[in-house]
């Protein structure tokens, strides 16, 4: 008995025992697919690098501001063609089929019977207008400087995407260079900090020294957050051009080939704007929406003018008390007919009159458009001008301001480190030289930015 249950016993604990491993190796083997997944999925995020041109590609392929201009230049197309085609005759047919029951007139003998039977007819027309103050001749004149004006807004919106992705990605890298900036500055404060928190447990250093090391480390941490929501955000803008997600954006490859030549701006302010105005689709539009709104004057007015239509057509009927087949019913029957049309508008409550001013406000209202246009193009072009050149005097007065406050951060730093200054003297270099460095960087790319401007108003942009 005693062995029977020690044989019990022994046979649930190997049993227990085998689905514990058999469990533990499930577990392990979901785990390491697990981890591999992850390792993978993270390997393949940091192998995705991003440069201009590809970021470039996607907005233009994927951006729904762009997909919004091209159903407008469509529907533009589709105007232009229905216009033209409005010039075209109409022809219609109708075949018309009954049972007539009860006293009714006969169409074969045009007498009164009263029996039941059945009759038909049958009609083609066609007409056309000939004349009408040659509205339709205006309208397609219209519908087609219109449709060349949304050609031409739409190649526009192509280029300006351009630059505003050029924008956004300099705007990302100007964020990311400038958190690396303050993560390779914030070592120096925690070095300090951890040299002075050594120095105040011994006493060999003033409390308010320590303090305010331990408070610029703080406020170091801070702006690092700061600046890590801030190239978040330039992430977020860039990928919205581009129609994803932030996270699938991945790293973006630096701008190589980047010079910064004098020689490259060979224009001043006048001709930048003269250049821009010829080269820019969006602004070369602006004459083909005054030319539209003034033919869409002189179609209003057409209505003050007579309209003249033409039609003709057959018609044939078909009756069953008739003994002739249906076919030979619609041949003996067979009607001819040829009209002309003559309106004449005499009056119709001034609805023409105040047709033709609300055009007019129109045409007055497009050409303040364009007017307001001109006057924005020639003051971001002097604008552009003006910051190109002011960027790079500016960039060789900061190399040199970094190269002074780093030398000055030096000493500075020697010194505390002696005992021979405070604290505060120490955090002012420190900061002089940060706030340097990362103006310098910021400026370095505006230059680049501003130069792709300058491409941008001389046509002259790349991707």
């Amino acid at each position: 008995m005693f062995i029977l249950l020690a044989y019990a016993v022994c046979k649930r604990i190997v049993l227990h025992i085998l689905i514990t491993y058999t469990a533990y190796l499930c577990i392990t083997d979901i785990l390491f697919r697990y981890y591999i997944f992850l390792l993978g999925s993270g390997f393949a995020a940091l192998g995705q690098v991003r440069d201009l041109q590809s970021c470039i590609s996607q907005a233009l392929q994927y951006n729904l501001a762009v997909q919004h201009s091209e159903i407008k230049e469509q529907r533009s197309s589709i105007a232009y063609t229905r216009s033209w085609q409005e010039r075209l005759p109409t022809l219609n047919a109708r075949l018309g089929h009954g049972i007539n029951e009860g006293k009714s007139i006969d169409p074969s003998t045009n007498q009164f019977i009263s029996k039941r039977f059945t009759s038909g007819n049958q009609e083609l027309t066609t007409s056309m207008v000939l004349f009408d103050g040659l509205g339709m001749l205006y309208d397609i004149r219209q519908q087609s400087k219109r449709w060349a004006a949304d050609q031409k807004d739409q190649e526009g919106a192509l280029i300006a995407l351009k630059l505003d992705v050029i924008l956004a990605y300099i705007q990302v890298l100007t964020a990311k260079d400038i958190l690396q900036q303050a993560e390779v500055n914030i070592e120096t404060t925690r070095a300090q900090l951890q040299r002075s928190e050594t120095l105040h447990k011994q006493g060999a250093i003033a409390p308010g020294d320590y303090f305010d090391i331990k408070g610029q480390y703080a406020a170091e941490s801070s702006s690092i957050n700061g600046l890590k929501k801030t190239l978040f955000d330039r992430r977020i803008a860039l990928s919205g051009f581009m129609n994803i997600a932030e996270s699938e954006l991945g790293e973006l490859a630096p701008l190589e080939g980047q010079t910064n030549d004098m020689d490259v701006l060979t224009a001043d302010a006048d001709q930048l704007y003269q250049e821009a105005q010829d080269k820019l689709p969006d602004y070369q539009s602006l004459q083909l929406k005054a030319d539209a709104a003034e033919y869409a004057v002189k179609y209003a007015k057409s209505a003050y003018y007579p309209r003249l239509t033409f039609g003709a057509g057959l018609n044939s009927q078909y009756a069953g008390t008739s003994s002739d087949s249906y076919l030979r019913q619609i041949d003996n029957n067979l009607g001819k007919y040829v009209s002309f049309g003559l309106n004449i508008p005499i009056f119709n409550g001034f609805k023409v009159r105040n047709q033709v001013k609300l055009v007019r406000l129109d045409q007055r209202s497009q050409q303040v458009e364009n007017d307001q246009k001109r006057l924005e193009l020639r003051q971001n072009t002097s604008r552009a001008v003006f910051e190109y050149k002011q960027s790079y005097e500016n960039i060789a007065l900061l190399k040199s301001q970094v190269t002074d406050y780093k030398e000055s951060f030096r000493i500075a730093q020697v010194r505390f480190d002696e005992g021979d200054i405070n604290s505060v003297t120490y955090i002012i270099a420190k900061n002089k030289y940060e706030q340097s460095l990362s103006q310098l960087t910021v400026l370095q790319y505006q230059a680049i930015l501003q130069q792709y401007t300058l491409d941008y108003y001389q046509g002259k942009l790349g991707f």
